[in-house]
């Protein structure tokens, strides 16, 4: 699939892929930073953003797509960074195509599978709220945004939720709101999203750098075990004062350690 893509900067290539319910436009503001030294490429991932919708979500699918976008722009020595989701599809990348990648920053999220986690970890399992939401939502009672935005704010209490759903709201060629996002297609597969790594009894080899959320559990302990199997040459660091939303809630700590790994 080609996906829509916003691009900034020059120099080496660095590809960031957002993570569910994301796009690339949240990624901008660390882009420009990059930008200063290399060449940023911020994809829709598909099914969100301005990138096209399908039927199928899997990692196969979005590790094809980035690969397409890197032939299609005769792109070398790539340097890939993926949240969540995106941090999955930049992983199967390397398990698929390691010759291409020259280093992986992967943001608050391990390859490990989401699917038999307990409840206790309940922030790795809260999709389905989300996806209900949007998938039932209906925007033929609606008028206007803020109508949208009252209904968010009365249904989800963090800030980041609320924004990353605001985000997703445009007005389609017919003038009617909808979400970017393909919620229904979500909302019915979002097992896909919470599949693990397919590794093929391989391991990555290539400079990798995991960043945590300190307030989040989307990375612990037996998930950091698993890592190191699977990882020759990698780093585990930790980001203070944030939690899985680390692009936002703490942008300049991700910005020094993705510069410090990058200018190693």
């Amino acid at each position: 699939m080609t996906l829509f893509f916003r691009k900034t900067g020059q120099g080496e290539p660095i590809i960031i892929c957002h993570g569910l319910y994301g796009m690339s436009e949240n990624w901008i503001p660390i882009a420009k930073v990059l930008g200063e030294n290399y060449e940023v490429f911020l994809p829709d991932m598909r099914n969100h953003g301005l990138s096209p919708h399908a039927d199928s979500n899997s990692y196969f699918d979005l590790s094809n797509d980035i690969l397409e976008l890197i032939k299609k722009n005769n792109l070398k020595n790539v340097i890939l960074a993926g949240h969540s989701m995106g941090g999955k599809a930049c992983m199967q990348l390397c398990v698929e195509n390691p010759d291409i990648v020259k280093k992986l920053i992967v943001i608050d999220i391990s390859p490990m599978g989401y699917l038999n986690f307990n409840s206790e970890n309940k922030s790795r399992l809260n999709h389905n709220n989300i996806l209900t939401f949007m998938a039932t939502f209906d925007f033929s009672r609606i008028k206007t945004r803020n109508e949208i935005n009252n209904q968010i704010f009365e249904h989800f209490k963090d800030e980041f939720t609320q924004q990353f759903l605001i985000k997703n709201i445009i007005k389609d060629e017919n003038l009617e709101y909808r979400w970017k996002i393909n919620a229904k297609f979500f909302w019915q597969n979002h097992s896909e999203i919470l599949k693990e790594v397919d590794f093929k009894n391989q391991k990555i080899t290539c400079e990798t750098l995991f960043l945590k959320g300190e307030n989040s559990d989307y990375i612990v302990q037996e998930d950091i075990d698993f890592i190191k199997e699977h990882f020759t040459n990698v780093e585990i660091k930790s980001i203070k004062n944030a939690g899985h939303g680390i692009h936002a809630e703490n942008p300049f700590a991700l910005i020094l350690e993705m510069k410090n790994f990058l200018q190693k």
